[in-house]
C-alpha cells in the first residue's frame, strides 16, 4: 500500500514538472506549446506588457451633471416669441489638443434643451491615433451664423499604457460635470 502511494506521488510530481506551462504565467493570454499566446493588445514572454493600440475610435459620448449655471438665465435664441426660445439648441463639437479645427460635430441636435444630460453616438466614429492628444469637447448652442459656446470640457488620460483597454472611460472635471467615452481599440 505504501509502495503504491509512493509511486502515485512520484508520477504526479513528474507529470506536473513535465508540463511546460506549469511554471509559465501567461497574464493576458494562454500557454500553448511551451510559450504564451498573447491576447490582442498584449506582448512579452508572459503577455504582461500592454501594447499601444494603433488607434482608438470614440463611438459615443454621454455628458452628465452639467452645472446649472451653464443654462442659467441666458437668452440663447434671437427669437423670444415662446417660453422655450430661451433654451439652448445643443450640439457637441470635438477638437484635438489646442487646435481650433473642429474634428467632429454631432449629428444629434437637442432643440430647446431642458435637460442636463446629453448622449452623442449617432454616426460617431472618431479615430484618434499617435500620441492620443487631449480632447476638447464643446457643448454649443446651435445659433447662426455660428454655434455659441456653452461649456468646454478638456479630457486627457482616456488611454493609459497600464490600464488595459476599457470599453468606456469616465472623466469628471473640477465642476463635477462628467463625460463617458465609449471606446474601441485597433491593434
Amino acid at each position: 500500500m505504501m509502495f503504491r502511494l509512493g509511486v502515485a506521488l512520484c508520477i504526479c510530481i513528474s507529470f506536473f514538472s513535465c508540463d511546460p506551462c506549469n511554471r509559465l504565467d501567461c497574464v493576458h493570454g494562454t500557454c500553448e506549446n511551451r510559450s504564451c499566446q498573447c491576447d490582442e493588445g498584449y506582448l512579452g514572454t508572459e503577455c504582461s506588457v500592454q501594447a499601444k493600440p494603433e488607434r482608438i475610435t470614440i463611438v459615443g459620448m454621454h455628458f452628465e451633471n452639467l452645472p446649472d449655471e451653464v443654462f442659467g438665465d441666458v437668452k440663447w435664441d434671437d427669437d423670444t416669441t415662446t417660453n422655450k426660445s430661451y433654451l439652448p439648441d445643443v450640439i457637441m463639437q470635438l477638437r484635438f489638443g489646442t487646435s481650433q479645427d473642429v474634428v467632429f460635430t454631432s449629428v444629434e441636435r437637442y432643440m430647446n434643451a431642458e435637460a442636463f444630460e446629453f448622449v452623442f453616438d449617432d454616426a460617431m466614429n472618431i479615430h484618434v491615433s499617435g500620441a492620443f492628444p487631449e480632447l476638447r469637447l464643446t457643448l454649443a448652442d446651435l445659433d447662426l451664423p455660428a454655434p455659441t459656446k456653452m461649456y468646454v470640457m478638456e479630457v486627457a488620460g482616456y488611454y493609459s499604457p497600464v490600464r488595459g483597454f476599457p470599453t468606456s472611460f469616465r472623466y469628471e472635471d473640477k465642476s463635477g460635470a462628467s463625460v463617458v467615452l465609449d471606446l474601441v481599440y485597433t491593434h
